[in-house]
């Protein structure tokens, strides 16, 4: 698997949070329906519950569940958010990217059963190196793929 990191620079403050995970937005700012909105992808609130449910701290990186749209996709592919690593919690809980990448994985092969044996995914995942400043990396490919890039998120965060 070819996977390399990339250094970016967000265009908004990383908050503070005891959350282990952050969801990205695609866009910070834009206009519907007359107001501003922050854009999600529409697997975002799908993502939120399910890490929420298996114990993994995750909350929205900017904006707030009010003021969101969401951007479909219409594909037997699988589109998740971007998810970012905050800060210090691979450090506090070295097992918290495989755990997490366990968590997606079981997920997208429950609501796949039965239409496509190993589905593509398209992610993103980005670990906080200082300030607003992130490395990330994006898979596309099988589900049955997506542990391979445990190791290289927990390389990025060295």
């Amino acid at each position: 698997m070819n996977v390399e990191p990339e250094e970016i620079e967000l265009d908004y403050p990383i908050p503070q949070t005891d959350d282990a995970v952050l969801i990205l937005p695609l866009a910070k700012s834009i206009e519907y329906k007359q107001k501003k909105c922050v854009l999600y992808a529409e697997t975002t609130l799908a993502m939120l519950k399910i890490l929420r449910t298996n114990g993994i701290g995750t909350n929205l990186a900017y904006g707030n569940i009010d003021e969101i749209v969401y951007r479909e996709n219409r594909s037997i592919d699988w589109f998740a958010p971007a998810l970012l690593f905050v800060g210090t919690a691979i450090s506090q809980n070295p097992d918290l990217v495989s755990i997490t990448l366990n968590v997606i994985s079981s997920y997208l092969y429950d609501i796949f059963k039965g239409k496509k044996d190993d589905p593509n995914v398209h992610c993103k995942f980005a670990v906080q190196v200082e300030g607003k400043k992130v490395k990330s990396i994006k898979y596309e490919g099988p589900v049955s793929g997506i542990m391979g890039i445990s190791s290289i998120i927990q390389e990025m965060t060295k």
